[in-house]
């Protein structure tokens, strides 16, 4: 019997190669969320440590004059800027993961997919080649049977 071939193997090589970039992806995205995750983390900080300062000086009285008072402020107001835009840019970056990881669970079920009808058809092979080896066994069993009785007689 001659040798399996799967006639789909080209296929599964495309998905497989499909899943890995896919994979590839996922994996800068994460990268990039974790650090839009830092950078928020950051800004969070650095905003809480400008109020703190700020709340310090008016707890303990120290003079504050005009000019200190509004540079404070718009120091607070451009952090809290950055706040939210580090936020938005961080849901963002949580959104493209998602949308990423039903790619590369998409991907993986295309190569299972094609995996398993190759597992099947390599079964359906090796039965049909068994059949035909155990055919083969049973006619020479029964053309030796046939002549040794045919001698007998």
């Amino acid at each position: 019997m001659k040798k399996f071939k799967f006639t789909l193997q080209s296929v599964h090589n495309v998905r497989e190669m499909r899943e890995e970039q896919e994979l590839m992806v996922l994996s800068r995205l994460n990268l990039e969320t974790e650090q839009a995750s830092a950078r928020l983390t950051a800004v969070e900080g650095a905003l809480g440590d400008a109020v703190e300062k700020y709340n310090r000086k008016i707890k303990i009285g120290e003079p504050i004059n005009v000019n200190e008072m509004e540079l404070n402020s718009r120091h607070i107001s451009a952090l809290e800027k950055q706040k939210a835009a580090a936020r938005e840019e961080l849901r963002e970056r949580q959104n493209a993961r998602k949308q990423q990881i039903s790619l590369v669970t998409q991907a993986a079920r295309d190569v299972k997919v094609t995996g398993k009808l190759r597992d099947n058809q390599v079964k359906n092979h090796r039965l049909a080649a068994s059949r035909h080896e155990q055919t083969a066994l049973d006619e020479m069993a029964t053309i030796g049977f046939v002549h040794k009785s045919g001698e007998s007689r």
